[in-house]
């Protein structure tokens, strides 16, 4: 794979980038902070749709809703394109003449046409900033999971944590026997109580069979509350007769009572006619009089408005003059503070003249502020005077022209309504309206009372008619003397009656209530038993299978114990560094390092041996000893190595800064490998892009990606 372009849009710090990549080994050159990261980024984005570290939503610029990614390489001599949007499902892979789309069909294809996959590109392809020798450098247990991911086991530890959640649940002690014990234990108890709750059944049903049927007590129950409810109507008919008759008196007497009450000898009738006539009368009067009364206060009206001040035309326009003058007096002010404004800001301490370059004799600054203040208050007078003064002007004109046209229009109402009453009514006088009040008084008092006395008569008739009707119905009712005292005794011998049939069908209904309630929990008790016996067997069941289970659980602890980090993962990491030896020494020896490597005995890492004649210690140190520049050849070289034993065939290899924590003379050395690292590139068919802020480094490459 060889990368030709790509474009970048809306992708973090690039809005809007394109790049032709043409070079062997490209360098990515610019300061920190520049973007070279997420161009690389940017990159392994297009590819797998992931770049590691970030979330999608903050791949977008800020502040956009979406961007894309579209890159251009050639596979096996097969032009292809990836465009990859960034918060959007949207992907779509040319290549060749075939097209596909969709995020996930673009991965299949990706995966199976050109071997890119995911964990491949962000363990081997993209060495990502300060990783590319911390596989090698870094702590000896982070070392072993970093050889582990490599080779495709990272996920070990998580495998082996399930692995222990399914050995603890299944795991458990063979305690079927108690487990019997107490179950059989439970089925007796329930077969007891099964028993006993029968036996109180059957002893409830004998009793409710020796009871009367609850229909017949219901019947009989039915039939005394109906005798106690007639005896209690007898008793209530003959205590209603007595106060019917006593009312039947009392309404006789007010009736008689009301007929020789004083009262108006005219009907209601007659006297409503007389107050409605009287009141119309009254009313006209009273209009008439708040007419005349309008007619005054409108001429008044129409005086005041009249005697407002109107200024003239003349006054108008000589208004609009001086504010016309004074606006021009403004805008030559404004042109002298900026020039004054100007003038200040040129001032120095030196004390010079800012326009000729003399010196001066007096303080230049604090004449011209002065002269500014004088002119900012003269400004702030001629605001004042540009305020419109003919606008006041003429709504003053305005208002009182309306104030006299307004009173006009409302004193002519006036006479035209009082004009009305006049020639409608010719006689009409206001000094009779208190008299007529007066008369209207007395007639209403008169019209209140005749109804009063109406009422009174009406109440009582009506009452005699109600009572007497009352009356005669109860004495039907009730032919003959009535003997109180014995329907009171035969009304408690009534509630005696039913309090007995009330308990007997309250027992009743108590015994079939229990008898329910016994059936239910014997229906229970014996479902209980029925589990217990189910569950039983199913116990007997499960101790037959648990020898199986435990010998299950055994190969599970097995698996388990291999999965762990230092048993298989760590051998398959040892023999990676064993594969990987001899092609790290070849890739060292094309850099010239003056060392060579072996695996080491223990633990996962490689032992130095120096090959320039240096005196070596008994035991061969470990590689983190070396120095800083040493130790980015052993990276580079283990890069490549691992490179060349996972993803022979992709043809792309990055690095993001290869030389952070070097010294500035190790970095200028390091150039001497990058020369050797192009040529490797060349006769592998790689493509290497390294991220550098070095112009050191950028110096041996065969392109240049500058970042500012």
């Amino acid at each position: 794979m060889r990368l030709k372009t790509i474009k970048l849009k809306n992708y973090r710090q690039h809005r809007d980038r394109t790049e032709d990549i043409t070079g062997s080994l490209v360098a990515i050159l610019g300061r920190n902070g520049a973007g070279k990261s997420n161009f690389i980024g940017a990159i392994q984005f297009a590819l797998t749709g992931d770049q590691p570290g970030t979330n999608k939503k903050d791949l977008v610029s800020w502040g956009e809703k979406d961007g894309y990614v579209d890159l251009s390489f050639v596979y096996n001599g097969l032009n292809c394109n990836i465009k990859r949007y960034i918060t959007s499902p949207s992907c779509v892979l040319t290549y060749g003449k075939e097209k596909v789309s969709g995020a996930k069909a673009v991965e299949a294809v990706l995966k199976e046409r050109f071997g890119i996959d995911k964990d491949l590109c962000k363990q081997i392809i993209f060495v990502r900033q300060a990783e590319t020798s911390a596989i090698l450098f870094d702590e000896p247990r982070k070392r072993e999971l970093a050889f582990q991911r490599l080779a495709g086991l990272g996920d070990t530890e998580k495998i082996s944590n399930v692995l222990a959640g399914i050995i603890q649940k299944y795991d458990i002690p063979d305690n079927y026997d108690t487990f019997l014990d107490d179950a059989e234990r439970k089925l007796a108890e329930a077969t007891d109580r099964c028993t006993h709750l029968r036996l109180r059944a059957n002893d409830m049903v004998k009793e409710l069979a020796t009871m009367p049927d609850k229909k017949s007590m219901l019947d009989l129950l039915q039939q005394l509350q109906a005798d106690i409810a007639a005896n209690v109507r007898k008793v209530q008919d003959a205590n209603d007769l007595k106060a019917s008759k006593h009312v039947l008196e009392c309404a006789e007497e007010r009736l008689a009572k009301a007929k020789e009450e004083a009262h108006p000898e005219k009907t209601v009738e007659e006297l409503a006619k007389e107050h409605e006539r009287i009141s119309s009368a009254v009313a006209k009067v009273d209009a008439y009089r708040k007419a005349c009364a309008e007619v005054k206060f409108y001429e008044q009206e129409l005086m005041s408005a009249k005697a407002l001040t109107c200024p003239s035309e003349e006054e108008i326009e000589k208004a609009d003059k001086d504010a016309r003058d004074a606006q021009d007096e403004a805008v030559s002010e404004k042109t002298k503070i900026a020039t004054l404004n100007s003038y200040i800001s040129k001032i120095d301490s030196s004390g010079m003249c800012p326009v000729c370059g003399t010196k001066l004799e007096f303080n230049l600054a604090e004449k011209l502020a002065k002269d500014k203040d004088a002119s900012e208050k003269k400004l702030v007078e001629l605001s004042s005077r540009m305020i419109n003064a003919s606008a006041g002007m003429r709504a003053q004109r305005y208002t009182a022209t309306n104030a006299v046209m307004s009173a006009s229009l409302k004193l002519e109402a006036a006479k035209n309504m009082k004009a009305k009453y006049e020639a409608e009514y010719p006689s009409i006088a206001t000094s009779d309206l208190d008299k007529g009040k007066v008369l209207l008084n007395d007639v209403e008092k008169a019209l209140n009372d005749r109804r009063a006395w109406d009422k009174k008569i009406s109440d009582a008739e009506k009452d005699i008619a109600v009572n007497t009707e009352t009356v005669s119905r109860l004495e039907k009712a009730n032919a003959g003397e009535v003997d109180l005292e014995k329907l009171e005794t035969a009304k408690k011998d009534l509630s005696v009656q039913i309090a007995t049939v009330t308990d007997g069908i309250a027992r009743y209904d108590t015994l079939a209530g229990e008898i329910a309630a016994l059936n239910g929990a014997i229906a229970t008790t014996d479902e209980q038993v029925k589990a217990s016996r189910q569950y039983i067997e199913e116990l007997r069941e499960n101790k037959e299978k648990s020898a199986e289970t435990r010998r299950r659980v055994g190969v599970l602890k097995t698996v388990r114990q291999a999965l762990h980090y230092s048993e298989i993962p760590r051998e398959l990491s040892v023999k990676i560094v064993k594969a990987l030896t001899k092609d790290v020494n070849n890739y060292l020896d094309l850099f010239s390092a003056p060392f060579e490597v072996e695996p080491s005995n223990e633990g996962v890492g490689f032992l130095v041996r120096f090959t320039d004649g240096r005196k070596m210690p008994d035991e061969l140190p470990d590689a983190s000893y070396l120095s800083g520049g040493q130790k980015v050849q052993l990276a580079v070289a283990f890069r490549f190595a691992t490179y060349g034993l996972f993803a022979p065939k992709l043809g792309l290899l990055v690095l993001d800064e290869p030389t952070a924590y070097l010294d500035e003379q190790t970095i200028t050395r390091f150039g001497d490998v990058l020369k050797k690292i192009m040529d490797v590139a060349k006769s592998m068919n790689v493509q290497v892009l390294c991220a550098t802020h070095h112009a050191q480094v950028s110096a041996e490459a065969d392109q240049t990606i500058t970042f500012v």
